[in-house]
Formats: structure tokens, sequence, C-alpha cells
């Protein structure tokens, strides 16, 4: 067995085509809304000051800094942030 997010890029370019809207766009509307899970989006750094968001990580070996307010996952950060498969903050609240 030898897992693969490859799907998930695919789902994600899929369901874009499909609704002509961005997945961040297509979520937020749909599902987050509507839960009232205000504080839940792709990356949370264009819309919450960095005061409120902890940092994941130092990244040495990718984008060489410390990720704060930005996907960890290297594919997702290839993909602005926003994967079929990783990038979603939230809180608790």
């Amino acid at each position: 067995y030898r897992y693969s997010d490859f799907p998930y890029y695919i789902l994600k370019k899929f369901i874009e085509q499909h609704y002509d809207r961005t997945l961040d766009e297509l979520v937020q509307s749909h599902f987050y809304e509507s839960l009232g899970a205000n504080n839940t989006l792709y990356n949370p750094y264009h819309k919450i000051s960095s005061k409120k968001i902890v940092p994941t990580e130092i990244d040495d070996y990718y984008r060489y800094g410390k990720i704060h307010g930005y996907v960890h996952d290297m594919g997702a950060a290839m993909q602005n942030g926003v994967g079929g498969h990783a990038g979603v903050f939230s809180n608790a609240n």
C-alpha cells in the first residue's frame, strides 16, 4: 500500500471546473457559513490578525522560514494554500 494525495488534487480541480468557483469559496459558502463556523477557512493570514494564529512550524527544507497562517502541507502550498486534502484552519469556537 502506498498513500498518495494525487486523487485529491484531481478532485479539487474537477470541483472547481464544474462549479466555476474556487474550492475555498465553495466550502465557505456551502459549509462553513451555514454551520456558523466563522473561524474555519483556508489561508487565515489573509483575514485574521497573525496575533490570533499559532505558527505551525519552522520550515527548513521547502519555504525556509516560519510557517504562520499558511498550510504546512507542501502539495497544498503549491496550490496557493487551498488543497482538497489540506489547508483548512479553525479554532474551538
